[in-house]
């Protein structure tokens, strides 16, 4: 439903009705009495009214976050309704990410991301996170923190100036080519 265009109270009103969910909580109703519970009952409807209650894709994995308990799994609950609502995973957080996967699990998120959701995005990150994490995989220190840090923000600032001139969501060849040199040169600095 949520990547079908339906509204959030149309969500609430078909999980309640099929399941029996009581979704007319807030994140601020379940937080005080919320503990740890590893089963479906007791994590995913707090994971639904999360995103229910966020406004955003980050928003929702704060407000799941927030919960405690058992929030590793509420939040990829939560994450993966608001991925589907709200559209792509925000490029700043898509990036690093990808940064902190190793380069098998970074290959299983572009093949899934290939099957269910072709995004050109994921991929270009992919290849560029492979490159920087290959080339520094023993390096453990400040210097090496404080360029990544410069880099993964340089990438994400030239990702949202390339959205912003863009008309549609088609990356063309020249424009990834350029940016794959840019990261380049970034990390020669």
């Amino acid at each position: 439903m949520a990547r079908k265009g339906a509204t959030k109270e149309a969500i609430r009103t078909y999980i309640t009705n099929q399941f029996g969910y009581d979704l007319d909580r807030t994140i601020d109703d379940i937080r005080p009495n919320y503990k740890f519970n590893e089963s479906c009952q007791g994590t995913v409807p707090e994971a639904i009214v999360a995103f229910l209650d966020s406004t955003d894709f980050e928003d929702a994995i704060r407000c799941a976050v927030s919960l405690g308990g058992d929030s590793d799994t509420l939040t990829c609950i939560t994450g993966g309704i608001a991925e589907a609502f709200y559209g792509d995973i925000p490029q700043d957080i898509a990036v690093q990410a990808m940064h902190r996967l190793t380069p098998s699990m970074r290959d299983v998120v572009v093949k899934f991301y290939d099957k269910y959701k072709s995004s050109v995005d994921i991929r270009t990150i992919h290849r560029l996170a492979g490159q920087f994490v290959i080339a520094q995989v023993t390096e453990r220190n400040e210097t090496f923190h404080e360029r990544q840090q410069v880099l993964w923000s340089k990438m994400i600032e030239n990702r949202v100036e390339q959205l912003e001139n863009q008309s549609s969501n088609i990356i063309e060849k020249k424009v990834k080519s350029d940016f794959s040199n840019k990261f380049k040169k970034l990390w020669e600095l």
